[in-house]
């Protein structure tokens, strides 16, 4: 059976992790940013999302970096690009818990994935449905006393800015 989801992993997965992961996980293809393009891992969260976007083939990305949840441009660009983000909280950075949620969660992240949609996936011990991006912005906006949608106007992306693909602006020669 071939994988039908192509998921971006951070950089806090190990190629020996991967391995094993790969060994369990058939729904999937899990590919490190390192192995899709270098360049990848020097970019902001928001321009990795919309180089992923633009590549055409990824349905999303995981990582252990809850942080970039409370980054209103990030979240911006997860809703407008559809993509996927699977965040495995609380691991403390460890590759091999994360990979174990991973594990478990992973089969129903695959079968509840959605082209038409961004979503947000936070595994920890609980598994719960997807929450959307537009929901997280509307708790920035609310720590932030802004209207939601002003924040998202603020940060979204322009037609011209979304049919760039930053990585055809990088030039590391």
């Amino acid at each position: 059976m071939t994988p039908v989801v192509r998921l971006a992993l951070d950089e806090d997965f190990p190629d020996t992790i991967l391995d094993g992961l790969q060994l369990g996980i058939r729904e999937a293809q899990l590919v490190p940013i390192r192995h899709i393009d270098a360049k990848l891992r020097q970019m902001d969260d928001w321009k990795l999302f919309l180089s992923l976007y633009h590549l055409g083939g990824w349905d999303g990305m995981v990582t252990t970096d809850s942080r970039m949840l409370n980054l209103p441009r990030e979240m911006a660009v997860l809703h407008q690009t559809k993509l996927a983000l699977v965040v495995i909280e609380k691991s403390g950075h460890d590759p091999i818990r994360a990979a174990g949620l991973l594990l478990v969660h992973l089969p129903v992240i695959c079968r509840k994935l959605s082209p038409s949609i961004g979503q947000i996936w936070k595994l920890s011990a609980v598994t719960k449905n997807h929450e959307d991006p537009m929901a997280e912005l509307r708790k920035i906006a609310g720590h932030l006393k802004v209207p939601p949608n002003k924040l998202f106007q603020d940060y979204k992306l322009s037609k011209t800015e979304m049919s760039r693909n930053p990585l055809m602006e990088l030039d590391f020669r």
